[in-house]
């Protein structure tokens, strides 16, 4: 009783640490602010809306391990950052979560031999649940079959699991030997995970039933308006000529596609990553070699010539992206409520042959959103 009442004191403290670090920045610090992890290095840096830097450090790895993750997963508040370390002599893996204000391993578990995970395929905020407090994760395990589970970030304690060989799985869309499952979001009471083929599937946490919900795309080829759920996502539609952008309104229950290209190109995936920009009026998109930005009427009102690899992410007066050249990584900002994408500014650039991802935004600005455009409908 008394070791559990010091882990609950424990969690109390850690967890008033954490809400006073980011009250403080929420305060005092820049508007809006990034992570931006190098894979090659295992650099992390968070810059801010001025371009100043208010995080640079090597991702901390535990003794005998040499495996840099190629991708982290930040949690939503931005203070924690979820990957997986690697021994490369025996194979061994383990899910850590840092504490950037703590400075500390707030998790380290040890994975079973596994042949691939969920931050393979795809990691972001949300993989942890909406306050922080856990996070949901998956992998293929070597001698076949796969897990998601989910563990609590304040003291690592496995909180779920679900294995492949689950009665309720059997003989379902995309439950093969190898598959390797990804997890695209954690709402709190369920964790929303992809098998092969793109085999959808809903674990309601509560009561551990699982549930298809039909093949889903690749959640970086969509993204969420939160406050009211509109869904973007770079979609064909076979009644249209060219590349296509369709939206799901929860309003109507409906999806359309709002946006096409004139005719088919033969560079696949032209258009890719659809964002929600403006808060919410605008979407901006990577189509080839250019950032365009839209209307929801489907009108092209922004056209940017990118000479390298640029990920992207929407703000509350614009979007801000960033850009590999083949030597160094910037982080450009683009006001399109003023500009649209006539003045885009770099706020900050790595170090030469520094290619860094953009893992992780966050505006805290509070702005009214709507009424906007009404969505264009293409098609029949």
């Amino acid at each position: 009783m008394v070791r559990k009442h010091i882990k609950q004191i424990g969690i109390v403290a850690l967890a008033g640490l954490l809400l006073a670090s980011v009250v403080a920045v929420q305060a005092g610090g820049p508007p809006w602010s990034a992570w931006l992890y190098a894979p090659d290095t295992g650099q992390v840096v968070m810059a801010g809306a001025d371009g100043s830097v208010l995080y640079d450090f090597a991702l901390p790895l535990p003794q005998g391990f040499d495996g840099l993750p190629g991708q982290i997963a930040v949690a939503r508040g931005g203070t924690l950052l979820a990957y997986v370390a690697r021994n490369s002599d025996t194979g061994e893996h383990q899910l850590r979560v840092y504490d950037v204000v703590g400075q500390n391993a707030r998790v380290a578990y040890n994975l079973p031999a596994i042949t691939g995970d969920t931050f393979t395929i795809w990691a972001s905020e949300l993989n942890f649940n909406s306050s922080d407090s856990a996070l949901a994760y998956g992998y293929a395990l070597t001698d076949g079959g796969w897990e998601v589970i989910v563990v609590d970030t304040f003291l690592g304690d496995l909180l779920y699991q679900l294995r492949s060989d689950n009665p309720v799985l059997a003989d379902q869309p995309g439950n093969v030997p190898d598959a390797t499952p990804f997890v695209q979001r954690f709402d709190d009471d369920s964790v929303l995970f992809t098998l092969s083929g793109g085999a959808t599937y809903r674990w309601s946490l509560p009561d551990g039933t699982v549930t298809y919900v039909g093949t889903s795309a690749y959640p970086g080829d969509m993204d969420t308006f939160a406050p009211t759920g509109e869904t973007v996502m770079a979609l064909d539609d076979p009644a249209l000529p060219g590349p296509s952008l369709q939206v799901y309104d929860p309003a109507t229950g409906t999806r359309f596609p709002f946006y096409n290209e004139p005719e088919v190109l033969e560079a696949a995936h032209f258009l890719q990553s659809p964002r929600f920009v403006q808060n919410g009026e605008r979407v901006a998109v990577l189509a080839g070699n250019r950032l365009r930005l839209l209307e929801r009427d489907g009108s092209v009102v922004g056209d940017l010539t990118l000479s390298g690899m640029a990920a992207l992410r929407g703000l509350t007066d614009g979007l801000v992206f960033t850009l590999w050249d083949g030597t160094t990584t910037s982080l450009i900002v683009a006001n399109t409520r003023d500009s649209g994408l006539n003045q885009p500014q770099v706020l900050w650039s790595s170090a030469a042959g520094e290619l860094f991802q953009l893992a992780w935004v966050q505006d805290r600005r509070l702005v009214p959103y709507g009424p906007y455009l009404p969505w264009a409908h293409l098609g029949g």
